[in-house]
């Protein structure tokens, strides 16, 4: 294997890492922010909005620190703090005024995905990124929907914990993997 070879593999499996780590800590937001609702389900919209505040600090303290350490950690951890709950209130707006649920998800994760751009300074990061978060908040409403329809859930608990992880892990995952890609392209250039 050729020194070009070696180099386009790891780039390879920083992708995926990236993507995995994005996953996994926009999941575990999610399991966070699920669990809040299912304790206090009916008390408060400010419950919702603080498990997403949670769940975008985590999932975006993952990403800066896998790439960057703690100081980017900082960063891209207010940076998802701010841009989940904006994102989500963005949705509300078009899933419930206007009944347009695919938009509502493209808007929170464009939402979401700019705001982690922005913590960098770069135009070309908040365009890319603002386009990889509203990819996987559309995957995620399909596979939710679909999973739904498939997988008989008989409780609310366990379906808003459900709907709560798929909200983070995909669209983690496709932000892991645009950041990941962009760090590759940087390497690059």
């Amino acid at each position: 294997m050729n020194q070009q070879e070696q180099k386009q593999t790891v780039n390879s499996k920083s992708i995926l890492r990236l993507a995995l780590w994005g996953a996994l800590g926009f999941g575990i937001g999610g399991v966070i922010a699920g669990a809040l609702l299912i304790a206090f389900r009916g008390v408060s919209l400010w419950i919702i909005i603080g498990g997403l505040i949670i769940m975008g600090a985590i999932g975006g303290a993952s990403l800066g620190l896998v790439l960057y350490g703690w100081k980017r950690a900082w960063h891209l951890s207010l940076a998802g703090a701010i841009g989940m709950p904006l994102g989500c209130i963005a949705a509300l707006y078009f899933s419930w005024d206007l009944q347009l649920y695919w938009v509502a998800y493209l808007s929170w994760g464009t939402i979401l995905g700019a705001s982690l751009g922005i913590a960098f300074w770069s135009w070309k990061r908040i365009w890319f990124l603002a386009l990889a978060g509203a990819i996987g908040f559309v995957l995620a409403w399909l596979i939710q929907w679909g999973l739904r329809e498939w997988i008989p859930i008989e409780t609310w608990a366990a379906r808003d914990m459900m709907t709560f992880v798929t909200w983070g892990m995909v669209p983690g995952a496709s932000l892991g993997a645009a950041l990941g890609y962009l760090e590759q392209r940087r390497q690059i250039d």
